[in-house]
């Protein structure tokens, strides 16, 4: 099998997304596909490329660099036109026998142009509507109809949960294409960490983008309510860092948060080593409730306790609660309550425990092996 994945972005990007772009179609590589990752133009070359995602070189996954422009050069052109124009030039001629797609104007683009002979397949990570919206909303509903013929064109479309999965089966979206269910992959599963307390301060780590959703404003309220608790925020730009730091000097905990930004893949398990446990406090609006959370898994795989809210697409990784300390969304008390009770060494070791022996879930072989599976079963005509 022949497959190509479309990302009109210049590598590395510094998100959760290319990430995940870069690492699904690895796997996919790693499972026998022969896989190409199309990709602007420009970045670093493609060891240093892989070097940053911690990606070894596979004789079956290449990258194509294709031209795109990133700035508004004054043409008469879209910023995504060259990409997507490069990109439908390039399965033209070589012909895959999928495209993978996760960008909504490029799924856009490609598949009003299909091309015969390849198939589509869509993930979704986000969509227009969630439940508790109004569909007919002007900013809602254009979006929603455009997204409704999009993915009523593709062969598969995949999603992460199944809460995405029950939204796209019913209205407003009453989807009819095949639809996969496959988690996001847990990395490499670390060695489990120490099951005592190493010092009287419980240290807490925050790993990913700092956007108001992600709740870390709510997580600096919560640590203002407790009485010796540590923070360590990685990730986020600048000016959010800065923004969130002057929220944690009006809350008089400055000296227990330190900012770290951005930081690249391969160096965040040595800075989750240090802390305790590490929180997932985003708010349950929008599609917050409802998607995938890319740290969540990497919490799970780096073998330390959760403290994230009570909410389904959490309960998808934690079942049974076990390894994670969950309270009521939204709240700064429920939260700070939550911390408060890994404070208790007893309650910390029993947590620490439980997510030693947490199964995880797909790992990166596992989940390219479903997801080959159901372009396979795509491919020969079967039901999902």
């Amino acid at each position: 099998m022949r497959l190509a994945y479309a990302y009109n972005e210049i590598l590395p990007k510094r998100s959760a997304h290319d990430v995940y772009v870069a690492r699904n179609a690895h796997a996919l590589a790693a499972a026998g596909v022969e896989t190409t990752l199309l990709v602007g133009r420009g970045g670093p070359h493609d060891a240093a490329l892989l070097d940053h995602y911690r990606l070894d070189p596979l004789p079956t996954f290449r990258l194509a660099r294709l031209p795109i422009v990133r700035r508004n050069l004054a043409l008469p052109i879209t910023l995504n036109a060259v990409f997507n124009w490069s990109a439908q030039s390039w399965l033209r001629r070589q012909r895959p026998d999928w495209l993978a797609l996760s960008v909504i104007k490029q799924g856009q683009f490609h598949l009003a142009r299909r091309i015969s002979g390849i198939r589509y397949v869509y993930e979704v990570h986000e969509l227009a509507w969630y439940p508790g919206r109004d569909a007919g909303a002007p900013a809602i509903a254009a979006r929603l109809a455009a997204e409704r013929t999009m993915l009523a064109a593709c062969d598969l479309v995949t999603v992460t949960t199944e809460a995405l999965a029950t939204i796209l089966r019913q209205p407003p979206y009453s989807l009819r294409v095949p639809i996969a269910v496959i988690p996001l992959a847990t990395p490499p599963l670390l060695p489990a960490g120490p099951t005592e307390h190493r010092t009287p301060t419980l240290r807490l780590a925050y790993i990913g983008q700092l956007y108001r959703e992600q709740g870390v404003e709510l997580l600096l309220e919560a640590l203002a309510r407790t009485n010796s608790a540590e923070l360590d925020v990685i990730g986020g730009k600048e000016a959010e860092v800065a923004a969130l730091r002057t929220t944690a000097q009006r809350l008089g905990i400055a000296d227990r948060v330190r900012w770290h930004g951005f930081q690249a893949p391969a160096a965040l398990p040595a800075l989750v080593a240090a802390a305790d446990v590490c929180v997932a406090p985003f708010l349950s609006v929008g599609r917050m409730p409802y998607v995938a959370h890319t740290k969540l898994l990497e919490y799970i795989g780096w073998r330390r306790p959760v403290i994230a809210p009570r909410l389904p697409v959490v309960e998808e990784h934690f079942p049974d609660g076990a390894g994670a300390e969950l309270y009521a969304a939204d709240d700064p008390a429920a939260l700070a309550q939550a911390i408060e009770a890994l404070q208790q060494p007893d309650k910390l070791a029993q947590r620490r425990c439980e997510i030693a022996a947490h199964r995880g879930c797909l790992d990166w072989a596992g989940r390219s092996a479903a997801y080959l599976a159901a372009l396979e079963a795509v491919a020969a005509g079967q039901t999902l």
